[in-house]
């Protein structure tokens, strides 16, 4: 089976390729022409990589998927996940419209089955665990541009006959994250012995291993009885506070703890303080859980060196 995964070139993106190559199946890897391929250079090198875009016409969407012979697509491609892409207009473009095309394109390209990648973001703050039964209300151009791509996709499918379910997971970490990211910050200060100003720390998260959450992308993906227009949480369904989680990562890493200057800077003005998932649904439906501990998780992080281009 060749399996288009879009914005393979991304952090997870990058680790569904690895998946969907150990589970036997071909991977295909679309990525925009500007994209630097070096995750996929370290997890999954000599994988086929096809130029695509999500701001692409449908008609050059669906010449793709048969030219490519695409059986299935799983739908990682994004804008607004790095917290320096805040333009709202580009959002709408690139998840709401490209996605929207994206299910189009794939009835008329001959590809049937889909599987989206969402966010944790789109439910927004809760004060309890929220299943997927719980209202999206999410805060921020993308957590607002992700939830409405994941209506409108759904929509999409139902009315050109295409088989599609919702994957989203929780907060991911992992081997291959941007050094922009908190996790790669700490690291990074710890073993270079330099001090960093960060936000209180209070904020509660559910975090999970990025290889975890792949496999469970993957999991759904192969569904003998794929279940078309249902929505799936891939979370570890523990919470811990940012705080927890940086002392964590520093301690992958030998640092002092001295060096993480907590509430050195402010909350962020869209801060969501809580966000926390129930499994249930996951775990009954696919059988999946998160497999790997925290600290186990962030010694393999810190285990693999960064090999990407430097970052501003």
């Amino acid at each position: 089976m060749r399996v288009l995964i879009t914005g393979a070139t991304g952090f997870f993106g990058a680790h569904i390729v690895r998946a969907v190559r150990d589970r036997g199946m071909q991977p295909v890897a679309g990525a925009r022409t500007v994209s630097d391929p070096w995750r996929l250079v370290a997890l999954a090198p000599g994988v086929e990589i096809v130029a695509f875009d999500m701001i692409d016409s449908m008609e050059r969407m669906a010449a793709l998927f048969k030219q490519a012979r695409i059986d299935g697509i799983i739908h990682a491609a994004g804008y607004g996940v790095d917290y320096r892409q805040s333009d709202f207009e580009m959002g709408l473009r690139t998840n709401v419209l490209g996605g929207e095309r994206l299910v189009r394109a794939a009835k008329r390209g001959g590809c049937r089955l889909i599987v989206h990648v969402g966010t944790s973001m789109e439910f927004g703050p809760h004060d309890a665990a929220v299943n997927e039964r719980t209202p999206l209300e999410p805060r921020g151009s993308y957590g607002v541009t992700k939830a409405c791509a994941s209506i409108a996709m759904r929509d999409a499918a139902i009315s050109e006959g295409i088989d599609l379910a919702i994957a989203r997971p929780w907060g991911l970490y992992g081997p291959l994250e941007g050094l922009h990211k908190f996790i790669p910050v700490v690291m990074e200060a710890g073993r270079r012995g330099r001090r960093v100003d960060l936000s209180p720390g209070e904020q509660l998260r559910d975090y999970v291993y990025v290889v975890d959450a792949a496999k469970g992308v993957v999991d759904l993906f192969c569904r003998p009885d794929f279940p078309s227009g249902e929505s799936f949480n891939f979370g570890s369904g523990k919470t811990i506070t940012l705080r927890q989680l940086g002392e964590a990562a520093l301690q992958a890493v030998g640092g002092d703890p001295n060096l993480l200057n907590w509430g050195g800077k402010a909350y962020r003005s869209d801060e969501v303080m809580r966000m926390m998932s129930d499994q249930s649904k996951t775990h009954a439906v696919l059988g999946w859980q998160a497999k790997t501990n925290l600290m186990d998780g962030m010694q393999q992080t810190a285990a693999v060196p960064y090999c990407g281009p430097p970052e501003q």
